[in-house]
């Protein structure tokens, strides 16, 4: 579990890093048209690419974005700690039903 959890930290400082070196590096020498090609998608990449990373590194948080996506109505192979129900309010808008995620240790 540890190791999984620092090679995810590891991938998204990594991100990071090339991003930021890349534009560093940029700001003091001349650069030809594909490194800054290949900055502007490192800068992305630092963006986003914490979400592939934990999407595809991290089962619970996989599990649990499946849950609220599909609120449930199918069933992945594992179980989830995550449970998706509706839960009816009273009060002004009583016929409102709303969607509640409710996580459970």
């Amino acid at each position: 579990m540890q190791k999984r959890l620092f090679m995810q930290a590891f991938y998204i400082c990594l991100l990071n890093f090339v991003a930021a070196f890349v534009y560093c590096y940029m700001q003091f020498f001349p650069v030809p048209m594909f490194l800054i090609t290949v900055a502007q998608l490192t800068w992305q990449g630092s963006n986003g690419g914490a979400v592939v990373v934990y999407l595809t590194m991290n089962k619970t948080i996989r599990t649990g974005v499946f849950e609220l996506v599909c609120c449930g109505n199918l069933k992945p192979s594992h179980t989830s700690s995550i449970h998706c129900h509706t839960e009816k309010h009273t009060g002004p808008t009583a016929n409102a039903t709303v969607g509640v995620a409710d996580a459970h240790d």
